[in-house]
């Protein structure tokens, strides 16, 4: 027999593996599995204590049919594995890993699900293996309130990531959106208009904290004179664009509402409504960098009305499209 120190841990580990709610061991099958797996001889009257102790700090449960509380229930360790098989932020080797711990929460019942997760490398994860050191030392740069010194990096023509600029930044918090981890941060920019950037950390080659350098207060970056609010902040850059926020007013079929509160939320006036249109006119709070992509997307059902700087930057974006269009295939007109 082991050492007694460990008999809990692999009865634990039987449970998980071979039993569920609705598939509980038995003490005489506990005992195959244990001998079977482990190399472990143990009596009934001694499993018995085992799984008495078990039960009573809430590891097991059943009286005569024994089953592991999982920490997890498996339709959450679902969501939990989708979300590292689709997100693009984690490295395939270690997305891999990843799941393969999330699906020992539940032996029994997730034994077949993902269980191609080879399919991982046709979703186009970051290449980027440094991207889970580079969050962990910006998380302690921001616990610290000490600037960074980044290294960022770009892919050449052979897809390989290599080195690039060297920046130093104000980092204030790290966000996930569409599968891309971000940094939110203030850079240094001579000559430049003061603001908040966001930085995609898979871009980031190197991160070092600057440990004599506190980080400027964000109260003293225009715009954030009243803090910081990361709802707010969040459903104004759907895109993650650097930039700042203006009031937006745009035309869009009525049908249509509940795209523009897919990616917007529901934080928007109504100027006009006719029962007897089709479309409603609403203004709404954005970072009008997002919004000029947003419109592209949209542009069959969503007319912006202001502000006059945004009309003409897609003016000339649609009309530079249908210029190169027309011209490159006559038969397309």
């Amino acid at each position: 027999m082991r050492k007694h120190g460990l008999i809990d841990i692999q009865i634990l580990e039987v449970l998980g593996r071979y039993g569920s709610d609705s598939k509980r061991l038995g003490q005489q099958q506990i005992i195959s599995y244990l001998e079977r797996d482990y190399n472990v001889i143990i009596g009934r009257a001694a499993l018995s204590g085992y799984l008495a102790a078990l039960r009573e700090a809430g590891f097991v449960k059943g009286q005569k049919g024994y089953y592991r509380v999982n920490i997890f229930s498996d339709m959450e360790l679902k969501i939990l594995m989708d979300g590292v098989f689709y997100g693009k932020e984690i490295p395939d080797g270690e997305a891999i890993e990843l799941i393969e711990k999330l699906r020992e929460f539940s032996y029994l019942n997730l034994k077949n699900y993902m269980a191609r997760v080879d399919y991982i490398e046709d979703l186009n994860h970051t290449g980027n293996q440094n991207v889970n050191v580079i969050r962990e030392v910006i998380g302690e740069a921001i616990r610290k309130n000490r600037r960074i010194l980044v290294t960022s990096c770009i892919y050449d023509i052979n897809g390989n990531l290599i080195p690039h600029k060297v920046f130093t930044a104000d980092p204030y918090r790290i966000v996930s959106d569409k599968c891309r981890y971000y940094l939110i941060c203030h850079v240094d920019r001579a000559g430049e208009k003061d603001g908040i950037e966001n930085r995609r950390l898979d871009r980031f080659w190197d991160v070092k904290i600057l440990k004599d350098d506190i980080c400027r207060r964000i109260e003293t970056i225009p715009g954030f004179q009243n803090g910081f609010q990361l709802g707010e902040y969040m459903k104004e850059h759907v895109y993650m664009f650097s930039g700042e926020s203006e009031q937006i007013n745009i035309r869009i079929d009525r049908i249509r509402i509940g795209e523009f509160i897919d990616w917007y939320g529901k934080d928007y006036t109504i100027l006009e409504d006719d029962e007897n249109s089709e479309n409603i006119i609403i203004r709404f709070k954005a970072n009008v960098n997002a919004v000029y992509y947003w419109a592209q997307q949209y542009g069959k059902y969503v007319t912006v009305l202001k502000p006059d700087s945004l009309r003409r930057r897609l003016l000339t974006y649609f009309t530079d499209m249908y210029m190169i269009y027309s011209e490159t295939d006559k038969s397309l007109l």
